[in-house]
């Protein structure tokens, strides 16, 4: 079932991790474009009353995200059961947003009529075939594991064995219809987004 409620548009934005997608959705909503985080759902499911968290919790004897995400990278079979539980809960709300988004836009003069969803993998699970575009982020390798340490604060070695368990960039972006390479500054970034956002907005 698609995302988009026709004539409302849907652009995902996707990108490996600490690649700066984020930060690209936070200077697109600075347009005036609506963004929804695919993550920020899914750790709303995960906390204690969501809808997910019996299930998590269960599943791996603890709801502490370090623990689960230690687990998930030693065990390819707990990522997968993981994603059976929530990638259900995470389409199902998300839709449910989205139409939200779209009944708001459609009463608003000169409110893009198009909006960002937000979610890291949209390639690997094939959702962005049910959208209206895709837009990449992409970063350098060796930007990417600084970030992820700095932010993280975990080792080299983690960061890397992190980067190894996604898909690569030149993969995304065979399949987007915008590219954003963030390895400047942020006003850099800002002036790419713009293109994109321009270019969408004619």
């Amino acid at each position: 079932m698609p995302l988009n409620p026709k004539p409302f548009k849907v652009y995902g934005l996707t990108g490996g991790i600490a690649s700066g997608k984020s930060e690209v959705s936070r200077l697109f909503a600075n347009f005036g474009v609506q963004t929804l985080d695919a993550d920020a759902v899914a750790r709303k499911l995960r906390q204690p009353g969501g809808a997910a968290y019996d299930k998590i919790k269960q599943l791996f004897g603890t709801d502490d995200p370090r623990a689960i995400r230690d687990k998930i990278f030693a065990d390819p079979k707990l990522k997968a059961a993981l994603e059976a539980i929530l990638h259900p809960l995470i389409k199902d709300e998300s839709e449910s947003r989205i139409r939200d988004f779209a009944d708001a836009a459609s009463l608003k003069l000169n409110s893009p009529q198009w909006m960002i969803y937000e979610a890291s993998l949209l390639v690997e699970t094939g959702r962005y075939k049910d959208l209206d575009g895709l837009i990449g982020v992409g970063a350098p390798k060796d930007l990417r594991i600084a970030r992820l340490m700095d932010r993280d604060k975990i080792s080299h070695e983690q960061a890397d064995k992190i980067l190894l368990n996604q898909s690569t960039d030149e993969i995304k972006k065979n399949l987007c219809d915008y590219w954003i390479e963030n390895e400047g500054s942020l006003l850099d970034l800002h002036e790419k987004v713009k293109k994109v956002f321009e270019a969408i907005n004619q």
